[in-house]
């Protein structure tokens, strides 16, 4: 769909940074994301979903902490913030496991799969 929007819009590609494989399996990719944060929600409720969203981010710091050809350096806030974001994660998990008759641990696991 968005080929054809794009084609629709006179978009033309001067250059193509990757091959087109690269794009395919990106977009694989986050369609299995999609799906699988959508099939999420037969197993978590709304907000413990968008809780275990937001923490996409963890990953992107830490790889961009460690990866030698990225070696990024974050502020100190935003490591703070990360700390905080998993710390309410912990607490949100902990007390709506106990409340929440839509709450699973598969439910967690196909979130963070992607």
């Amino acid at each position: 769909m968005y080929l054809v929007l794009i084609y629709t819009q006179g978009f033309a590609i001067k250059q193509k940074v990757n091959p087109w494989k690269t794009y395919v399996k990106l977009s694989a990719v986050l369609m299995g994301s999609h799906g699988l944060t959508k099939g999420s929600l037969a197993y978590l409720n709304y907000p413990a979903q968008i809780m275990f969203k937001s923490t996409k981010v963890l990953p992107v710091m830490i790889m961009g902490a460690f990866i030698p050809g990225l070696r990024r350096k974050y502020p100190v806030h935003e490591y703070i913030s990360a700390m905080l974001l998993v710390v309410g994660l912990i607490l949100l998990t902990l007390a709506d496991a106990g409340t929440s008759p839509n709450f699973s641990v598969i439910g967690i696991l196909m979130i963070l799969a992607l």
